[in-house]
């Protein structure tokens, strides 16, 4: 909220499979086909994210306004991570690569002049062996 009344800038979310933050932010009900007929775990399961996506609705989450956002699949955090590192150089954790995605999507559908700001949260270390393991990913099905 500081930001858009500083700056008016527009804020993005950018939320993984599994989280209901996405539906929340685009519906009001916080809730994701990955809840259903389901136990809840401690540790999330159903998301190659590591870290981020929640199954509840947090207080600072409640005080954000939100103007788009954005659901980013597994296969595509895959995807970004590994050309980040072939193109660009620099290794990324899933929720950077998450970011960048829906960072990607928000440039498109803005045009050549906008601005496009985000987080950099990851460096993808405790990552590394999952998101760059051809065996871990094709066996979660990506």
């Amino acid at each position: 909220n500081f930001l858009k009344g500083s700056c008016g800038c527009d804020v993005v979310l950018a939320d993984c499979e599994g989280s209901v933050l996405h539906s929340l932010a685009t519906t009001g009900v916080a809730y994701t086909k990955e809840q259903g007929e389901r136990v809840l775990r401690r540790n999330r399961e159903d998301t190659i994210c590591e870290g981020i996506g929640l199954d509840r609705v947090t207080r600072n989450f409640e005080k954000a306004s939100i103007d788009r956002s954005y659901k980013v699949l597994d296969q595509e955090v895959v995807h970004m991570s590994r050309y980040i590192l072939k193109h660009e150089g620099w290794a990324c954790g899933s929720s950077t690569a998450c970011n960048l995605v829906a960072a990607v999507r928000e440039a498109k559908g803005r045009g050549g002049d906008a601005v496009i700001v985000t987080i950099k949260c990851s460096r993808g270390e405790r990552e590394s062996e999952r998101l760059g393991s051809k065996e871990f990913v094709e066996g979660r099905g990506l």
